[in-house]
């Protein structure tokens, strides 16, 4: 998320972390491969599955929406079958106006509170229609 002099802050599955630089390492820059004959015409790649999130903590109903129409809309378009929505739990307003918004919106299948292991009723998993 950011690079300072001393830190580095991280958002892995939703949540942030600090780390030292020290703690940093470089990626490895993939290999190129070696020089070939031109391949046939590759083969569609089968489409993504799983569950792709956004996070819309702190933000306000109206802003939270749009935002989530756009990955809802990318979500569907990779061929994962599911968005995880992280709301928070707060005063539930942003939660009740999410859903409420989204339990007819096409290509919604249904949503649901998450798993105590996802985030409990801090987050709503939607599921996509095939």
């Amino acid at each position: 998320v950011s690079l300072d002099a001393e830190s580095a802050w991280l958002e892995v599955a939703g949540k942030r972390m600090r780390l030292s630089r020290e703690e940093l390492e470089p990626a490895a820059l993939p290999s190129r491969p070696a020089a070939r004959r031109p391949a046939a015409p590759a083969a569609p790649e089968p489409a993504v599955t799983g569950t792709r999130e956004i996070n819309v903590i702190g933000e306000r109903l109206e802003e939270a929406i749009a935002r989530i129409e756009k990955e809802l809309d990318a979500t569907l378009l990779s061929g994962a079958g599911r968005l995880r929505i992280i709301h928070g739990h707060g005063t539930g307003r942003l939660r009740a106006g999410i859903r409420e918004h989204f339990r007819e919106f096409p290509g919604v299948a249904s949503l649901r509170s998450a798993d105590a292991r996802e985030g409990g009723n801090g987050a709503t998993i939607v599921e996509l229609t095939a």
